[in-house]
């Protein structure tokens, strides 16, 4: 079943890697059709005979029926791909023009695109009916632009799939066969992530939901936490301030945050100052302005929505201690009749198990992937012990994350850690957040773009900075 997505979801929706994936692969179809073109003369320009001379006939025969039957895929891939991408192009234009038509009229289009009257409540009689109706119809006309969007995107992947399937089981030397490259037991990161793009340089961490575009700031350089540039609305004691732990969309694309809510220059029992709290606020993006529950017990929380077992994954440390460098699992069931009601559900004292191949002590991330499984990207503080900055697993079920034998890739090594102009204090990165992720369905290859952040030796005292970068997972 298709599920509504939000206006962000709308307004940020792509298409272009698909009109890229198209060119490539009809690019692809071309190289190969033209380097098997010039094998298949070279064997036969010979004037060898025998044995030697029948099997290498009777193996380019072969190997060009088997190519011929994979280049027919990638055009079809292709071709699917092309009129995708205009598909999509077109159906985000009709759906982004309904929410622009609806305002136009005096409406406001909320994120879950439920359309509210903008004009004050002093219409009465006939004129106040004709408004209402009005709101009614173009909230439909809205909500059914943007379902179609999602549907078609939806066909466009079942459509792909199979596709993508065959050609990655495809082999010359045998029928069937797999991707040499790949142990086939789930999604694989092709690590390290690469150089770090400088960014912006007004406050750190900037989490997000991967693909929205929604920009969550730690502390400014010269000020507040924000939230999508301005002030964060999250109503906090004075004094304190909300720094995000992780941000993720749920069921029918609602959209969480969630935040430690600290004392300006809070330091722990040895007089260090800290940037944790025991417990992380959650909060219903919807309405940023007051929290709808507490994790308690649970520190530098990250969360995810687990589609197929309609569950929330929570990964986060059971103390705010920086020597706690355990994370652990939790999974909460969502109650479509109380879709927030997952944040209270959960016990911190009985976990799902240990997340042992990622241990840290700073920020996390769990995501969903295109292609399928999870990926979870930690930070974690640096010292001689502990020289590795971010780290990440990859998963094809969450269940598998507390397995002993998972291993961790270490993202960004220590020459792309962002220069520093005092050389005696490193600047690694911290604060790793997805901020978007491209699957290309025929090579199994999804690239994931990430954010993550780096704090400069002064002056000023507080120097924080943003860099770009991405790494690889093949699926």
């Amino acid at each position: 079943m298709v599920e509504m997505p939000t206006r962000t979801k709308v307004e940020s929706w792509k298409s272009d890697h698909l009109a890229s994936a198209a060119d490539a692969w009809t690019r692809q179809v071309h190289t190969v059709e033209d380097i098997y073109g010039r094998a298949q003369q070279a064997v036969a320009e010979p004037t060898w005979h025998g044995s030697a001379a029948d099997s290498a006939h009777d193996r380019m025969f072969s190997d060009i029926v088997r190519v011929r039957t994979a280049m027919e895929m990638l055009r079809k891939a292709a071709s699917i791909a092309k009129n995708g991408a205009d598909l999509l192009a077109g159906l985000k234009r009709s759906a982004v023009e309904a929410i622009s038509n609806a305002e136009r009229q005096f409406f406001s289009v909320s994120d879950n695109l439920r359309v509210t009257d903008r004009i004050p409540k002093v219409l009465v009689g006939p004129l106040l009916l004709v408004r209402d109706l009005a709101r009614a119809a173009l909230e439909a006309d809205i909500r059914g632009k943007a379902l179609s969007l999602a549907a078609a995107d939806e066909q466009i992947a079942s459509q792909l799939k199979p596709i993508a399937t065959s050609l990655r089981e495809f082999k010359t030397d045998q029928p069937g066969g797999g991707d040499p490259t790949h142990d086939g037991k789930g999604p694989t990161i092709i690590g390290p992530a690469g150089p770090l793009t400088p960014e912006r340089d007004d406050a750190d961490l900037y989490v997000t939901i991967p693909g929205t575009g929604i920009m969550i700031s730690g502390d400014g350089r010269n000020g507040y936490p924000t939230l999508n540039g301005k002030k964060n609305p999250l109503i906090v004691p004075d004094g304190y301030r909300p720094l995000p732990t992780g941000a993720a969309a749920g069921p029918d694309g609602t959209q969480y945050a969630g935040y430690s809510i600290l004392k300006y220059h809070a330091k722990d029992k040895n007089g260090r100052e800290v940037f944790a709290t025991p417990d992380t606020t959650i909060v219903n993006l919807a309405d940023p302005s007051k929290p709808i529950g507490t994790l308690k017990g649970i520190s530098q929380a990250s969360f995810a929505y687990d589609e197929k077992n309609d569950r929330m994954i929570i990964i986060g440390n059971t103390s705010d201690d920086p020597t706690n460098r355990t994370r652990k699992i939790w999974f909460a069931p969502v109650d479509k009749n109380n879709p927030n009601g997952w944040v209270n559900s959960v016990d911190a004292n009985h976990p799902y198990g240990d997340l042992g191949a990622l241990p840290g002590n700073r920020e996390t991330q769990i995501v969903p992937m295109k292609g399928g499984g999870f990926m979870v990207v930690g930070a974690d503080n640096v010292d001689d012990k502990h020289p590795t900055p971010a780290s990440a697993v990859t998963v094809s079920a969450a269940e598998e994350l507390k397995n002993p034998g998972l291993n961790a890739t270490p993202l960004i090594p220590r020459e792309n850690w962002p220069s520093n102009p005092d050389p005696r204090f490193p600047a690694p990165p911290y604060g790793p957040t997805v901020t978007g992720t491209t699957y290309d369905p025929v090579t199994g290859q999804e690239v994931v773009q990430m954010r993550v952040s780096a704090w400069k030796a002064g002056p000023p005292d507080y120097n924080p900075y943003t860099y770009t970068t991405s790494v690889s997972v093949q699926h």
